[in-house]
């Protein structure tokens, strides 16, 4: 019996271990570092963000609090827009949200020469439903992410590769590699969800944005379409 109290003892011992390298223990993920986004090397500060938003002429302003979560975020007019913007200015918006849903924390953008594009950062675990449900996801897709995240009590990190592009808000979205904390998505997800579908219904959420072209190449995006005049956000 206590040869066999071992044996299950050391089973258990492997298997937290294991969950906690995946990213899906609390504290212990932390302490092995899988909450800790992969560094793709894009490294980006303020003036990067100030070059975005002049680039965008999007003006930005706050919603009160207390907000349901359609209400939490607005987007009013629209003007055209024509440039490039950089990975460093993609990153540097990201990772300054203050969307009181926002999804990412410490992101990274890097766009490659051959056209993929690299993203990664920490998944806000208890955001993804409500970003669902603002962005008017399936309902059955939304269920079933609901339970997949339900085990997860971390936020872990994530990694996507992909190869994305926009002509007339028609996307093409090939994922080549992903990963929530150390555990490969299965590459199957991405064909059943229908995931260049799903980011078309984003974009159409977007008053006032319409994307004629959007690539990916050399470290940057080149957009030609129109933006919001005006962003609202109910903040943290």
């Amino acid at each position: 019996m206590n040869k066999l109290l071992i044996v299950i003892g050391v089973i258990i011992l492997i298997s937290i271990l294991v969950l906690g390298w995946l990213g899906f223990v609390p504290g212990l993920s932390t302490l092995l570092g899988a909450d800790r986004p992969r560094d793709l090397g894009v490294k980006y500060t303020q003036a990067d963000l100030q070059s975005l938003y002049a680039k965008s002429g999007v003006t930005r302003t706050v919603i009160p609090p207390g907000q349901t979560v359609k209400q939490s975020m607005t987007f009013t007019g629209s003007h055209a827009v024509k440039t490039s913007f950089t990975q460093e200015e993609l990153s540097a918006r990201l990772d300054a949200d203050t969307w009181k849903y926002q999804i990412a924390k410490n992101p990274q953008i890097k766009i490659n020469n051959d056209g993929t594009v690299e993203i990664s950062g920490r998944l806000v675990t208890a955001n993804v439903d409500k970003v669902a449900e603002y962005y008017n996801l399936d309902p059955s897709h939304r269920e079933e992410l609901a339970k997949a995240l339900s085990a997860v009590k971390t936020n872990p990190s994530f990694y996507v590769k992909a190869r994305p592009s926009v002509v007339n808000n028609q996307v093409s979205l090939v994922i080549e590699q992903s990963q929530i904390g150390r555990l490969p998505v299965p590459g199957g997800l991405a064909e059943k969800y229908d995931v260049a579908q799903i980011a078309e219904q984003m974009l159409r959420q977007v008053n006032g944005l319409f994307v004629n072209s959007a690539s990916f190449a050399d470290g940057k995006m080149s957009f030609d379409g129109s933006l919001p005049d005006v962003l609202g956000r109910e903040e943290q």
